[in-house]
């Protein structure tokens, strides 16, 4: 008697939300933007009701546009340009917030080019917050986006299998697939047949996870089963998939989503803040040799020699550590603002906060930025907080 075909049982329950490459190639395409004569507006908040009341967000933004609008001379050229912003802002956040939203960046600035950005995260900000300036505040989604590792998970048995797409802790992607009930044989060979089936269910289950974590760009795989099944599951995954395997756990298949979601989220999150501490302990042991800078100075002339590969930023970087930047020639410095760009010689210097001109500078040049916890490695924050691989010494 033929067997019946094991097809798997897929259901997407919802759009996949901001990748992670679109929210990068959102924060290069800014950060290479030059200073605007015109105000850009940048608005991070907290999107997602508590309960039922009503979002939180508005009266701090209603708060904080009113005080940014003072700033500039009614019916000016920019006050009009910051009003059509704060207007269009509050219209997308009325009526584009989607279902998975928590936090909500917008980028706006009507005045140069009909600037409009928006990106939509699954996790709150630590801070809300809103800008004006010459240069949209990229920071906080930097923050974000280095946060932001997809994982594909299975959890699997002998007659199921539940496949997800996470990020965040938020499922992006439910899929399901069902073993073939194994119809009774003639004879004996009931057992075999049984555990033929189940083999090809496990094959099948293997199979779908690799191709859910290419779909998604899964940054890492995660098996839930029982370590036979874990066992089968991990030897039909090619190559490129086991370079991926962050691990094995028993879950059980009846396992609720909430409780998966928060043990991947765990588990994804202590992997990568392992990998940037062993990257921040590989700087401190060469610096400043092999490609390896760090300190302030170093990682500053590196920036703006586009020598940077991949920069490294301590959690305890100082938020208002002093530093200027060039509207003319795009040159930045740390410490005070000069009165005449040291490069150009122009007398086109601003006051920046550093901490925002290192990590825009970084991504302005496509390097990859990467944030360390604070004190994971003493000697790195002593240092200053910041090193850096270079693309050549």
């Amino acid at each position: 008697m033929r067997n019946a075909p094991m097809v798997p049982l897929r259901a997407v329950t919802r759009a996949v939300p901001e990748d992670r490459l679109r929210i990068q190639h959102t924060l290069k395409r800014l950060a290479a933007r030059g200073p605007s004569p015109w105000p850009v507006l940048s608005v991070y908040v907290n999107t997602r009701p508590v309960g039922s009341a009503m979002t939180t967000y508005r009266p701090f933004l209603k708060k904080r546009l009113t005080e940014e609008l003072k700033a500039f001379k009614p019916r000016s050229p920019e006050h009009e340009s910051l009003s059509v912003d704060a207007a269009r802002v509050q219209h997308y956040l009325d009526y584009d917030i989607k279902e998975f939203t928590r936090a909500t960046v917008v980028f706006a600035c009507y005045g140069d080019n009909d600037l409009f950005d928006a990106v939509q995260i699954p996790v709150d900000f630590p801070d809300q917050l809103v800008t004006v300036g010459p240069l949209a505040t990229l920071y906080p989604l930097v923050r974000a986006a280095d946060c932001y590792r997809r994982a594909a998970v299975i959890v699997c048995d002998a007659h199921s299998a539940r496949l997800f797409s996470i990020a965040l802790g938020s499922i992006e992607v439910r899929r399901e697939i069902k073993a073939a009930a194994a119809p009774r044989p003639d004879g004996d060979g009931t057992q075999r047949h049984a555990d033929d089936v189940a083999r090809r269910h496990v094959r099948l289950a293997a199979h779908a996870l690799e191709e859910l974590a290419n779909e998604v760009h899964a940054s890492w795989i995660l098996v839930g089963a029982d370590p036979a099944i874990a066992a089968e599951i991990e030897t039909a995954l090619t190559p490129a998939a086991h370079d991926r395997l962050l691990g094995r756990s028993a879950w059980d298949i009846r396992i609720t989503e909430n409780d998966l979601s928060a043990a991947v989220a765990d588990l994804v999150d202590a992997r990568e803040k392992a990998i940037r501490r062993e990257r921040a302990e590989e700087l401190v042991r060469t610096a400043p040799h092999e490609g390896a800078l760090l300190g302030v100075a170093p990682i500053v002339e590196a920036l703006n020699g586009a020598r940077v590969a991949t920069l490294l930023l301590s959690e305890s970087f100082p938020v208002d550590a002093p530093g200027w930047s060039c509207r003319a020639c795009r040159s930045f410095g740390a410490g005070p603002a000069v009165q005449v760009c040291p490069v150009c010689g122009k007398a086109e210097v601003q006051v920046t906060a550093l901490r925002e001109t290192l990590a825009s500078q970084a991504i302005a040049q496509g390097a990859d930025v990467h944030f360390v916890d604070s004190r994971a490695v003493p000697e790195f924050d002593a240092k200053g907080g910041v090193g850096a691989f270079t693309r050549y010494p």
